[in-house]
């Protein structure tokens, strides 16, 4: 419980030596799931993830009169380092634009910008277009069973089982470096499990129990930041959130023989409105998995993958 309590809070960027969290949990201050915080942290984390709640929309929408499409490549946040907001741009901004994007946050010293090769735009055609392209690449020999725009890392990841250095060279001279391979392990991908029993690691579309809303949802796919010491998530609905702080997730539900916890979904981390409907639950990295449970009527086009997140709906 201590490790995984000091893995968590490292995730939130709170203080994580042993002793005080074995002192925190010990105190039994405040519980989160199995998080456990001190009242003045449960306070600290509330109110940021209120203000990112509020502020991010805004920002949004700054950033939009004031750089171009070809000068903006992204923003997400990082919550290790206290929910810095980091903004990619393609060129050098004058210093009353970046005053004038950070004040639309609120807290312009939690607003970093960084200078990056690719802009959003760039990427999201340059995912659109190979994934239009899939069939025909897999014919050439070129497995592709992911592909994740990463704006963490500017670039694209493209997740393949089996590397074919030819293709890829042409795709290289194609689209440039925003494309980045990495190659799968078949065998991580298997049709097993069920969907309303208890699975762990758990698995896509298995049945998963918000208990603070009293919903039953499906599992998604699992995901994972980009950082040297990365966090863990669980996707699923946005609907399926209480609308308060936290919510504890349970698989399959609570009160049955056999089930465990999944973690907990802040509601940061939570989307449900336009075209988008999504959260993350927070969970470590024993739990998570890129497996799919499914009826095997064409395993190879129905998988699921780890998909790197940047931590941001808004």
């Amino acid at each position: 419980m201590i490790d995984q309590n000091i893995e968590k809070r490292k995730q939130y960027g709170l203080r994580s030596d042993r002793d005080y969290v074995k002192q925190t949990i010990l105190s039994k201050s405040s519980i989160d799931g199995e998080l456990y915080l001190s009242p003045t942290e449960n306070a600290e984390l509330e109110s940021r993830f209120a203000h990112q709640k509020s502020y991010l929309p805004k920002i949004r929408e700054q950033i939009k009169e004031s750089l171009s499409d070809s000068e903006f490549g992204g923003l997400f946040i990082d919550q290790s380092a206290g929910g810095k907001v980091t903004i990619n741009v393609t060129s050098d901004l004058k210093n009353e634009t970046k005053e004038t994007i950070s004040k639309a946050y609120g807290q312009s010293a939690q607003v970093v910008f960084k200078k990056v090769k690719n802009s959003e735009t760039k990427l999201e055609n340059v995912h659109n277009e190979l994934f239009r392209s899939i069939q025909s690449l897999n014919k050439t020999g070129l497995d592709i069973v992911s592909i994740n725009t990463d704006i963490i890392h500017n670039d694209i990841e493209v997740g393949v089982l089996n590397r074919s250095p030819e293709v890829e060279q042409s795709l290289f001279k194609k689209f440039g470096d925003t494309i980045r391979f990495t190659e799968v392990d078949e065998a991580d991908y298997q049709d097993d499990g069920d969907t309303t029993t208890k699975v762990y690691p758990i698995q896509g579309g298995v049945q998963i129990y918000d208990e603070t809303s009293n919903l039953l949802c499906s599992a998604g796919f699992s995901a994972k930041t980009t950082a040297s010491n990365p966090s863990y998530y669980v996707v699923t609905a946005g609907h399926c959130h209480s609308e308060t702080g936290y919510d504890v997730v349970y698989q399959p539900e609570k009160g049955v023989s056999d089930f465990w916890v999944v973690g907990s979904a802040e509601y940061a981390n939570r989307k449900y409105g336009g075209s988008v409907d999504a959260m993350l639950i927070g969970t470590s990295n024993l739990a998570v998995s890129n497996k799919v449970y499914y009826q095997p009527v064409n395993p190879r086009r129905q998988r699921s993958s780890f998909q790197v997140s940047p931590l941001s709906f808004a």
